[in-house]
């Protein structure tokens, strides 16, 4: 399946989805890159009890990519689409009013942020360990404008969609990751503080605003510079934008909702495990989110041009192909997930094969819906669905919570998201079937024919 997917890529490499598939296989070695270095030269370098704290302030700052209001999330895929349809100066008065609207956010971010530090002890509200309140807030705002300068440097991407040209802005954010990984590094070898290295953290994310701005002015220049706030294009985009959030809510309740719960009922060792271990599994979210990614620029141009015949062919393959290479790495770490583990943190930290299994089932569960997901996201119809992730986020902390104070196990506590997962594949992949057009028992026969043609391909293969 592996094989037939990069094959595939190859012989249609000047394709835009082939270009972005490059582009994010790219960023899946930055990832791996990631994982690999970084968690393990934490663990040398730093007391567990540091790489704790590290890491609660870190996910706690997930909070704050929600603060543009999913404006840059539906701005982007209304350029893209008006864009397809010929209306130009939509397209520009989107991005001018983008700006504007995400400079008001940041200016009324930090000074909620610095007030909140001001009057609270955000070491005892997040029950850190090592740092101190002056550590510990200069580095949570240090985070903010990490998570604030990541909005600006997304406005222009719109640009980059509409073009076809999102490998080239998928490159530079990897790109930039990249530099990002190598400061962490030379941090933590050259034994800065963590101020310091937050500090310089936040740099790469500037000049990559910066370039972006030049690059895409060369591929569409504005239209309108004369800036009037468009109340009408901003009711348009109101309900779409706001339902936006309710990803990066549900990212940040799901995984700092766990974080606390684990950190609060079983330690920071155990913690770091749950942590340690759900990274592993992320790398298979990676390789997922490539392929959404790819196929997200596309869906939201043939929207535009209302070719739904193209949606469907998007929709029904990428689903499959994602379907199939997460169950074939699933099964790959089930097998010999205990001797990555080992050689990749050095026995720093004990494997625990239950809680590998239930991560496991869990994401495979959510990769029934994830990539369907991108049909609703990409033409702004995702706004029920939003609501519903956070209900199910919320359902699967308050199991895991209840799960907490009755048993002495972390991988009960990793299961609780079962259920909330469950309701989420039957309820997205009904509706993206509606918004491409497709019948179900189309889509069932196309995928139950696609499963049948990869055995007999296998079979074949090993006869020969």
């Amino acid at each position: 399946m592996i094989k037939k997917i990069l094959r595939l890529i190859k012989d249609n490499k000047k394709v835009p989805i082939a270009k972005n598939m490059y582009a994010n296989l790219f960023g899946i070695i930055v990832n791996l890159l990631n994982q690999i270095v970084l968690v393990p030269l934490f663990l040398i370098m730093w007391p567990i009890e540091l790489y704790g704290d590290w890491i609660i302030l870190s996910s706690f700052s997930v909070f704050f990519s929600m603060t543009d209001l999913g404006f840059n999330s539906a701005s982007m895929n209304y350029f893209s689409i008006k864009y397809a349809e010929g209306k130009y100066t939509a397209c520009s008065k989107v991005i001018l009013n983008n700006y504007v609207l995400i400079s008001v956010i940041s200016v009324c971010v930090l000074l909620l942020t610095v007030a909140f530090l001001c009057v609270f002890d955000i070491v005892s509200i997040f029950d850190l360990h090592l740092l101190d309140k002056s550590e510990a807030s200069l580095i949570f705002i240090l985070l903010t404008c990490y998570v604030l300068e990541g909005m600006f440097s997304t406005i222009p991407n719109a640009i980059y969609m509409a073009k076809s040209k999102m490998h080239k802005a998928y490159f530079l954010d990897n790109l930039t990751r990249v530099i990002e990984v190598i400061i962490i590094i030379g941090s933590l070898l050259l034994r800065l503080s963590l101020i310091w290295m937050v500090t310089i953290y936040c740099l790469p994310k500037i000049i990559l605003f910066i370039y972006k701005l030049y690059d895409t002015n060369k591929l569409y220049h504005l239209r309108d510079f004369h800036f009037v706030i468009d109340k009408v294009l901003l009711k348009e985009l109101f309900v779409p934008s706001l339902t936006f959030m309710t990803f990066p809510l549900g990212n940040a309740l799901m995984i700092q909702g766990f974080n606390i719960i684990i950190n609060t009922f079983f330690g920071a060792s155990s913690l770091i495990l749950f942590s340690t271990t759900r990274t592993l599994i992320n790398f298979i979210k990676t390789l997922i989110n490539s392929i959404n990614a790819s196929v997200w620029p596309e869906f939201a141009l043939a929207y535009g041009r209302k070719d739904f015949s193209r949606m469907i062919f998007l929709h029904r393959n990428s689903v499959f192909i994602s379907n199939m290479l997460c169950l074939t790495i699933s099964i790959f770490i089930i097998v010999f997930g205990k001797y990555i583990f080992q050689l990749w943190l050095q026995g720093k930290v004990d494997f625990n094969f239950s809680l590998l299994l239930v991560l496991i089932i869990v994401f495979n569960i959510n990769n029934l819906w994830n990539t369907s997901s991108v049909v609703l996201a990409s033409t702004n119809k995702h706004s029920k669905f939003g609501l519903l992730y956070v209900g199910c986020t919320l359902l699967s902390v308050g199991i895991a919570c209840l799960l907490s104070v009755n048993v002495e196990s972390i991988s009960f506590v990793a299961f609780s998201a079962i259920i909330g997962e469950s309701i989420l594949a039957l309820y997205v992949l009904k509706k993206s079937i509606f918004l491409t057009h497709d019948s179900a028992n189309l889509f069932v026969k196309d995928y139950v024919d696609k499963v049948r043609k990869n055995i007999l391909l296998v079979k074949v293969s090993k006869k020969i």
